[in-house]
């Protein structure tokens, strides 16, 4: 067998196992689900996982979030927006974290966090939209219909619900046969919408199909929000009131939920830093961390739970290079932010090589997404 087949092979095997038994909503023809719900709430490092995608979107620039900074190709070519070493917290091998993250230092000490350095694909794309699409469906080629995720738990024979909490779509969730629900703070105080029954569409089979899809999307809704923990469950996590913050507050309440989905996806925007860096991403990357050790407050105060592990992707890293307007622009391998309750060593993979480039002085890979996520999900 061949290396890619044998490492896809191993990413399929190994995401299979790690998504676990979805909940199957009653409403939908698939059994009750409130006599699971003494199965659905374990210590963590029991048998069911939550899986939380962090969506960076924009381009998050890696070499700011963990980089060598005190490497004089870094300082030279990153100028004006140089992190300082002496205030950045270190973490080993020469590299160290952005001090604008410090809110995490608590669960990077605890064991908590780790950074999956080098991930990137072999020929990056600079398009947004592209470069989504390889993320989305987890191999180069691009989506293709299907998200990586929603695909692994097709193929398992689930039916969902996966949640997406963020804004916009969530297309590495998506899947035939898959139910994918769009939580929104909008669907706490009932149907924004409201659609005819399917019996009123006559002959127009597309009609009724469509008017079926969104009842049972509909009705889906309606349980997710009555499964969801009251919201006292947030008094310790003291989330911020960010658009992030609030997800993660919904992610909260699901998890400590009488059904915790197995794949919630949130986003945080705004990491497209082409112009005026310095400020835009410390203040990205403080709301970041701030909601994120909220999250991790909000799950320590929770008697009962699955285990929970997040993973923050994003379309590209950024150039080595400053451009003329004070920021960066799209480049190649970056990092990926893992945290949660089994997250390996801090660092994992190795950083690329400043002085290795390639012929667009982009920083050369050390391991490709799909990689990256099968190592994730092995664990």
């Amino acid at each position: 067998m061949r290396r890619r087949s044998l490492l896809q092979l191993s990413f399929w095997v190994a995401l299979g196992a790690a998504i676990g038994p979805m909940a199957r909503p009653a409403s939908l023809g698939w059994g009750p689900r409130r006599a699971e719900s003494a199965r659905a709430q374990t210590t963590p490092g029991g048998s069911q996982r939550v899986l939380i995608l962090l969506e960076l979107q924009g381009g998050n620039d890696g070499l700011n979030c963990v980089g060598p900074f005190g490497d004089p190709i870094y300082q030279q070519l990153r100028g004006p927006l140089a992190v300082n070493v002496a205030e950045a917290l270190a973490l080993g091998e020469g590299l160290a974290m952005n001090p604008a993250l410090e809110a995490l230092r608590p669960s990077l000490e605890a064991g908590r966090l780790a950074w999956l350095l080098g991930v990137g694909w072999s020929q990056p794309n600079r398009s947004h939209f592209l470069a989504s699409d390889q993320w989305a469906g987890g191999k180069a080629s691009g989506w293709g219909g299907e998200g990586w995720l929603g695909r692994a738990a097709a193929a398992r024979g689930e039916q969902g619900p996966l949640v997406a909490l963020g804004d916009g779509g969530a297309a590495a969730l998506e899947a035939a046969g898959i139910q994918l629900l769009h939580l929104q703070q909008a669907d706490l105080r009932g149907p924004t919408q409201h659609w005819p029954p399917p019996l009123q569409a006559g002959d127009n089979k597309a009609l009724r199909r469509l008017l079926e899809l969104e009842q049972s999307s509909q009705q889906g809704l309606r349980d997710l929000v009555a499964e969801l923990a009251p919201t006292a469950v947030l008094d310790a996590a003291r989330l911020p009131a960010t658009a992030l913050g609030k997800q993660l507050g919904l992610a909260l309440r699901l998890i400590a939920g009488s059904q915790p989905p197995a794949v919630i996806q949130v986003s945080h925007k705004g990491y497209d830093t082409h112009a005026n860096q310095q400020r835009r991403h410390t203040r990205l990357l403080q709301e970041l961390a701030d909601a994120l050790s909220g999250f991790e407050r909000g799950l320590a105060a929770l008697p009962k739970r699955p285990r929970v592990e997040l993973l923050t992707t994003s379309e590209f890293g950024r150039r080595l290079q400053v451009n003329g307007s004070g920021g960066t622009d799209h480049g190649s391998a970056s990092v990926l932010l893992r945290l949660g309750d089994q997250v390996g060593d801090k660092l994992q993979g190795s950083y690329p090589n400043l002085g290795d480039r390639d012929a667009r002085g982009d920083l050369l890979a050390s391991w490709s997404p799909p990689e990256a996520m099968a190592q994730l999900l092995r664990s």
